[in-house]
């Protein structure tokens, strides 16, 4: 198994810097092979807090091993990449050195908590979309592809009151998560769903001052509140085949 993994970390190594084309920079060694991608502009801070928030998702319980395997060989096999940028600019930057590579999700540092502050880092919500769309959805399409008849998908439909191709007007008064934005269709639905509920299983949506942030787009801000909305969902994340630590 060790053998296979640095074959593929060296393998994802060689293809690193033709998806994160100069001037970008790009590091993979504390990622498994996954590329962290920004401008060297960008003060190395953000950088190393970008590596270190992905590799706490993809180990999550630090015994330096990859917690799910299968979905980290999906990402290295669709060249996922975590790009960390300041402005919009960079990411037109980007797209046109990388030949519009778009298997990649980012985070701007404006949004990024390097301290100990009551505020939410959006880099934990980034860098978990990719791991569940380049990774679990590739993996595992039957269960986690982004798409109608998945099973993660029957899950979305309960949460969101019932089966929409669009964002509606006005979700139904018994759905516990409400996205609006317009611009998400059903598979970027599936994307947040899965962020909202691994993270609240993980206790990162629990904070007092959080609940208020949160509440018109997600009920149920602790584990044990979503157990009480859906123990399916529960149960069905925290199968042993899945990885899902918390």
């Amino acid at each position: 198994m060790r053998s296979v993994l640095t074959f593929l970390m060296c393998a994802a190594s060689n293809v690193a810097f033709s998806i994160c084309p100069a001037p970008f920079i790009s590091s993979t060694s504390n990622t498994f092979g996954i590329s962290i991608c920004s401008l060297s502009s960008i003060p190395p801070r953000y950088h190393s807090h970008a590596e270190n928030v992905l590799h706490d998702l993809l180990d999550y319980n630090n015994d330096l091993i990859p917690d799910n395997q299968k979905s980290l060989t999906e990402m290295l096999s669709n060249q996922a990449v975590f790009l960390v940028l300041s402005e919009e600019e960079e990411l037109e930057l980007y797209e046109r050195k990388s030949g519009n590579h778009s298997n990649f999700t980012l985070v701007y540092t404006g949004e990024m908590v390097l301290n100990d502050v009551p505020q939410f880092d959006a880099t934990i919500e980034e860098a978990l979309h990719l791991v569940t769309a380049e990774g679990y959805s590739k993996a595992y399409p039957g269960f986690f592809g982004e798409f109608q008849g998945s099973k993660i998908s029957t899950f979305l439909d309960i949460a969101r009151g019932g089966y929409f191709s669009e964002v509606p007007k006005k979700y139904p008064a018994e759905a516990y998560f409400t996205y609006y934005d317009r611009t998400c269709d059903y598979g970027c639905q599936i994307t947040e769903f899965l962020y909202w509920a691994i993270t609240t299983l993980r206790g990162q949506q629990k904070h007092n001052w959080r609940d208020y942030e949160i509440e018109e787009e997600w009920r149920p801000e602790t584990r044990e509140k979503l157990l009480k909305l859906d123990r399916s969902l529960v149960e069905f994340l925290s199968k042993k085949e899945f990885s899902i630590l918390y």
